[in-house]
């Protein structure tokens, strides 16, 4: 096996497990239970694979990178709600995180729908029906059995709700979600998305 290629492999292996949850479930090879002493040739089956796994991964830090700003920006949007130049600030921020814009295609693309979106979305919703209470709320919870009602002494539970909002009825979560596409089995699974009823149940018990 070639030794640059064992080097990166071995560097990746190190890194991996810091890296978001999602990239050690591609399913390649199990990240967290491979010692770097083992063999190279055991834990990837060939070059190639290695650097499928490589391109799914860096694409993955991609969407997540890109949902990112999309949501930094309407963060700005939100908490800034007062100022006349929020708009600006949003767009400012967005060309702040593709700096070689210019010169690099990809980063070009990225910009170009970055503003379309952020864009789209101010343009739609340009009038609210209501009024920002908290941007960017954390909360942190006790995690109970059910049927004994008592605290775990090992974890808790953790989130940031990206707003809670005054309605006219009362007060709601607004959460914003990026997708690659949006069709009806989408929208229908968001009504049992069990992260809207956690964080409702725990920034209704935080007050």
């Amino acid at each position: 096996m070639d030794s640059q290629f064992a080097v990166d492999l071995r560097l990746t292996l190190f890194l991996l497990p810091n890296l978001p949850l999602e990239l050690s479930q591609l399913g390649l090879f199990p990240v967290h239970t491979v010692p770097l002493c083992q063999p190279l040739a055991t834990v990837a089956k060939s070059a190639v694979q290695f650097a499928s796994f490589l391109l799914e991964a860096f694409y993955l830090l991609v969407r997540l990178s890109f949902g990112g700003v999309i949501h930094n920006a309407l963060e700005l949007w939100y908490r800034n709600s007062p100022d006349a130049d929020r708009l600006q600030q949003a767009y400012d921020f967005i060309d702040s995180e593709f700096p070689q814009r210019m010169g690099d295609p990809q980063q070009s693309a990225n910009w170009q729908l970055a503003l379309a979106m952020f864009g789209g979305y101010v343009h739609r919703y340009a009038v609210e029906e209501f009024e920002v209470v908290e941007v960017e709320k954390e909360f942190l919870g006790e995690i109970r059995n059910p049927d004994t009602g008592r605290a775990s002494q090992t974890f808790r539970i953790a989130g940031k709700a990206d707003a809670i909002v005054q309605c006219h009825d009362g007060m709601y979560l607004l959460e914003h979600k990026t997708a690659a596409s949006v069709d009806a089995n989408y929208l229908d699974k968001l009504w049992t998305d069990t992260q809207i009823a956690l964080y409702s149940h725990y920034l209704r018990e935080q007050g």
